[in-house]
C-alpha cells in the first residue's frame, strides 16, 4: 500500500513539474515577443507600407513640406532596419544620400559636434570631483574629529 501511495505522490510531482515547466516555457515565450515588439516595433512591417505610413506622418501631423516627408519616409525605414539603404538602394535612395549612409556608417563618431564631447567630459570630471570632495569630507569627518 505504501508502494503505491508512493507511485502517486511521485506521478503528481511529476505532473506538477511539467505544468510548472509549460508555464515557464509561455512565459518565456511571451517575454521574448514583448521584447521584440518593444526592441523595434517597425520591424513586421514591409517597406511599402512603412513609407506610407511614415508619409502620412509627416504630412498629417507633422506639416512636413513634399521634400521632408520623402526624408522622413526614408528615415522610417533606417529606423526599422539600419542596413536598408544596402539591400534597397537602387530603388529608395539616390547617390548622394548613399554616399553619406555609408560614410556615416564608416565614420560614427566624425559627425557628434566637438562641444557634445566637452560637454561629456566635463560632466564627467565634475562628476569625479563631486565623488572626490564626497569621499574625502567622510574620511575628515570620521577619521580626524575635530576639538
Amino acid at each position: 500500500m505504501s508502494d503505491n501511495s508512493s507511485q502517486q505522490s511521485l506521478e503528481q510531482v511529476r505532473t506538477t513539474h511539467n505544468v510548472e515547466k509549460r508555464k515557464t516555457s509561455d512565459e518565456t515565450t511571451l517575454a521574448a515577443k514583448l521584447n521584440a515588439s518593444i526592441a523595434n516595433p517597425l520591424r513586421g512591417l514591409t517597406v511599402e507600407q512603412l513609407r506610407q505610413d511614415a508619409n502620412g506622418i509627416a504630412q498629417a501631423r507633422l506639416g512636413l513640406t513634399a521634400e521632408e516627408a520623402t526624408c522622413f519616409e526614408l528615415g522610417a525605414v533606417l529606423a526599422q532596419d539600419g542596413n536598408a539603404y544596402e539591400k534597397e538602394s537602387t530603388s529608395l535612395f539616390s547617390t548622394e544620400q548613399l554616399e553619406s549612409l555609408e560614410y556615416e556608417a564608416g565614420h560614427r563618431w566624425a559627425s557628434i559636434p566637438k562641444t557634445l564631447w566637452f560637454v561629456v567630459v566635463l560632466n564627467s570630471l565634475c562628476a569625479a570631483v563631486q565623488g572626490m570632495g564626497k569621499r574625502c569630507s567622510l574620511f575628515n569627518i570620521s577619521h580626524h574629529p575635530r576639538p
